[in-house]
């Protein structure tokens, strides 16, 4: 990441507009944690105090930290995202002219292996850098196609390992600061400690849907031998509303790209849908039939189309 944020600030100072993409599920760098984003930077996107100040990046919640056991939904989404950037690309001369710079998962082993080879293929990178992985290096040159160059560079002397204990405080950092934003230095009396103020709402169960992605085995979608596809391997189901969403991050899906007819909203078109924003699931009241929900601003939601996965933000 830290690379990532050096070649940017390059093409910035240059006069470029470069499309930042993050793939990191681990940290999110440009949303919460758990999220693949992308968005286009401008020279007014530079910022001293922070890395960059971003306008509302294009994000697809993956919904977990690890790629463990459900490579498929990320790897499908990593090739819906690339589709959009292309798109993007195509409409804006100047943007396609600066390209994109991708940081990807620190995950390196088996799933992460093959999640990487399939994002350096569906965004049709040309220059990968590998940072100190004498073996990526190794099998990322045979794997990807002549027209990629593969290049390694040594790691900075005095660079450390981070702990998973310090990986668990900046997610939880990550989610904090996306409903409060920045801590104010040397805020008075009577105001907020922070840059924003989240609201807190109650639904009745009826007012929302909530669903998760679960990657099915070969033998559950019932394939004949030798013909699996992906993407039937994946099932959007509908969750059940009790105490275990308690904490869960939950992305609310852009309205617009929800396929709805006659019969009803298919819970499949949710795979391929985008996310307006994200709220925390603070509490659920089974005997009551409501949900408490942490969102970023006053206002009613995007849509009632709620998708989580197994990360949690607890305040």
């Amino acid at each position: 990441s830290t690379v990532t944020r050096i070649l940017l600030n390059y093409a910035l100072r240059m006069g470029r507009k470069p499309t930042f993409v993050d793939l990191d599920v681990a940290h999110g760098l440009l949303s919460v944690p758990g999220t693949i984003a992308a968005t286009p930077l401008e020279t007014n996107c530079m910022s001293v105090e922070d890395d960059f100040v971003l306008t509302a990046p294009l994000a697809y919640y993956f919904g977990h930290t690890t790629l463990k056991d459900i490579s498929e939904l990320y790897k499908f989404q990593a090739s819906e995202l690339a589709k959009r950037v292309d798109q993007r690309l195509a409409n804006d001369a100047e943007v396609n002219a600066a390209g994109i710079i991708v940081n990807t998962s620190g995950s390196i082993d088996n799933e992460g292996y093959q999640a990487l080879v399939h994002c350096i293929q569906a965004f049709r990178i040309d220059l990968v850098i590998v940072l100190g992985q004498d073996r990526l290096f190794s099998e990322l040159s045979s794997a990807v196609s002549p027209s990629t160059s593969v290049i390694k560079l040594p790691r900075s002397d005095g660079v450390v390992q981070r702990s998973n204990q310090l990986r668990h405080q900046l997610r939880m950092d990550g989610c904090h600061a996306y409903f409060y934003g920045k801590k104010i230095p040397n805020a008075a009396p009577m105001q907020s400690l922070y840059e924003y103020s989240p609201h807190v709402v109650e639904l009745s169960f009826e007012d929302i849907n909530i669903y998760r992605v679960h990657d099915l085995t070969v033998s559950d979608v019932m394939l004949p031998v030798g013909q699996v596809d992906d993407l039937q391997r994946l099932r959007v189901l509908p969750v059940e509303k009790t105490v275990d969403l308690a904490h869960c991050i939950a992305a609310v899906i852009h309205k617009s790209s929800i396929k709805d007819d006659d019969i009803g909203m298919d819970p499949q078109s949710l795979l391929a849908a985008s996310a307006a924003g994200f709220v925390q699931i603070k509490a659920v009241n089974v005997q009551t039939s409501k949900i408490t929900l942490l969102v970023p601003c006053h206002g009613p939601l995007p849509s009632k189309n709620l998708v989580v996965g197994s990360l949690k933000f607890m305040e």
